[in-house]
């Protein structure tokens, strides 16, 4: 009989411990050859080639993709309009909440963790260089630079034209699609080695870490840098998390009590199914089925507009993901002693609202964000391996949260749309 498979979460916990043993005690402790560090950094940056190698095509054909088949946006005029100035308004709302609180607590500050690759101090940019600089003057550039903004921006442009060709470009859509489904075939191949990627990540980190304190403070430091090492990560992880709880439990309810006209309480124990579902899975499109069930059998909306605005709300409304990238990046920095500029986080805040349009589709969509907004600003890619070790943990909360927003969406929608008297909350 063979031995049931160990899930990613798993391998990649794994690789987390065993990195951290390695460059705490075998490597500075003397158990293993010189060169032996060196390969296993290696291994880390491996997998951040392969991780930036795909990037580029990834998000070009998933957002085209994304956009595209949203065709039913201009047909439907206003339910569109005010679904799409929904979304985007709380995504904002959730990435500020990030913002503030990681700019209050700064999680990353003081923090003696040693990250390869440095940053490189960007150029700080007025508001409007900033979003002048998110259309590109020349496309093929831009990709081959790496300029993801701008990329970003001529693949939504791309994507809301080719909706408006259809059928005619139904070739050109179809050939976005086989490209999509390859780097999501690629995407899955690169998680399989994203444990030995976290080992060699991790590995590298400690041992920087620890080498650095014990040429201040001998051996003993080896037990104090592991401290040093772990306060920041879960500094950043409540963080993380009470930004969700404040969107989630103060930020929705509001808008759904002043908007929607509705009881958030009774409303959350109609969608408690998709809640579970969507804590449990880690997947929005997954949890879709689940969300459309409860908000029209138990919620009160009107099956047209459920069917119109979860779906939509599944592919673009990432509220959670948003406010978790904009911590990740100002987290990073702080631990690299860099501090990001008003306009810089700024940047941040563009990035990550308009790059989560196609991350839905995506395999460990935050992975791939996270290399986007760490390039814009100049930050060490090693730092995506450093939060990638507690990502799978915060992954679960972030789906919970943006499935409630797309069920809060769904019902605040519905009485904009005119419905005088909301349906009552099925008890």
């Amino acid at each position: 009989m063979s031995q049931p498979k160990l899930s990613l979460t798993t391998r990649i916990f794994i690789g987390l411990i065993a990195g951290i043993l390695f460059g705490v005690f075998v490597m500075p402790l003397g158990f293993m050859p010189e060169w032996s560090i060196e390969f296993v950094k290696f291994l880390g940056d491996i997998f951040l080639k392969l991780l930036k190698m795909i990037v580029v095509p990834l998000v070009l054909a998933s957002i085209i993709l994304a956009v595209a088949k949203t065709e039913n946006l201009a047909r439907l005029g206003k339910l569109g309009f005010k679904t799409v100035v929904f979304y985007t308004l709380t995504t904002a709302a959730a990435s500020i909440t990030g913002l503030l609180l990681v700019n209050i607590f700064k999680p990353g500050t003081g923090s003696n963790i040693v990250l390869e690759g440095g940053a490189s101090v960007p150029e700080v940019k007025s508001i409007w260089e900033i979003l002048l600089s998110l259309i590109p003057s020349n496309p093929v550039a831009s990709m081959a630079n790496m300029e993801l903004p701008a990329v970003i921006f001529f693949a939504l442009f791309f994507g809301a034209l080719l909706s408006q060709t259809l059928p005619k470009g139904q070739v050109l859509l179809d050939i976005f699609e086989v490209i999509n489904d390859i780097m999501i075939q690629m995407v899955h191949i690169i998680l399989k080695v994203c444990p030995y990627g976290i080992f060699g990540l991790i590995a590298g980190v400690m041992h920087s870490t620890v080498m650095r304190a014990m040429e201040q403070s001998g051996e003993a430091a080896v037990w104090s840098a592991l401290v040093e090492f772990f306060v920041p990560i879960l500094a950043f992880y409540f963080t993380v998390l009470a930004g969700l709880l404040i969107h989630a439990v103060v930020t929705l309810p509001i808008i759904l009590s002043l908007v929607g006209r509705e009881n958030p309480l009774k409303y959350l124990r109609a969608m408690g199914p998709a809640m579970v579902m969507a804590f449990s899975t880690s997947s929005s499109a997954g949890t879709l089925p689940v969300t459309l069930d409860c908000a029209i059998e138990k919620g009160g909306v009107r099956k047209e507009t459920a069917e119109f605005v979860i779906p939509i709300g599944a592919t673009m409304n990432m509220d959670g993901t948003a406010l978790y990238l904009g911590v990740s990046a100002l987290f990073i920095g702080q631990v690299v002693g860099l501090d990001l500029s008003i306009s810089q986080q700024i940047l941040v805040f563009l990035t990550a609202m308009i790059a989560s349009v196609g991350a839905a589709g995506i395999p460990s969509g935050s992975l791939v964000l996270m290399v986007i907004i760490f390039n814009a600003v100049g930050l060490p890619m090693s730092g995506v391996g450093l939060l990638l070790a507690v990502d799978r943990f915060l992954d679960m909360a972030r789906t919970m949260t943006n499935v409630w927003g797309d069920a809060i969406g769904a019902k605040v929608v519905d009485v904009l749309e005119g419905a005088e008297t909301p349906e009552p909350v099925s008890e």
